[in-house]
């Protein structure tokens, strides 16, 4: 019965890891595309000036690459959960 209950959540761990994995590397790309176009590629340009990054700017790429960092921790957990061998379990204690 745990074998079978083991391998359900370690099913469900490699799906939910791996579609979190995608999800987070999806938002890393459009992360990078919109820091390239934003900042590098087409600066803000008002009255013939180019704009700096304001502080709101900035505090909203933290939190979201923060974001984007905690979502791939999460998903390698869940997915080194997933596929580890089943030799850990069984410990030799002398």
């Amino acid at each position: 019965m745990t074998l079978v209950v083991n391998a359900g959540r370690r099913f469900i761990s490699a799906l939910s890891g791996s579609l979190i994995l995608l999800a987070a590397l999806f938002e890393t790309y459009n992360l990078f595309e919109d820091l390239y176009y934003n900042y590098y590629f087409y600066p803000r340009v008002k009255d013939g000036y180019i704009i700096p990054a304001r502080w709101q700017d900035i505090v909203a790429l933290i939190v979201l690459w923060g974001g984007t960092i905690l979502l791939l921790y999460v998903a390698y957990r869940l997915l080194r959960y997933a596929f580890r061998g089943r030799g850990r379990e069984l410990e030799v204690r002398g």
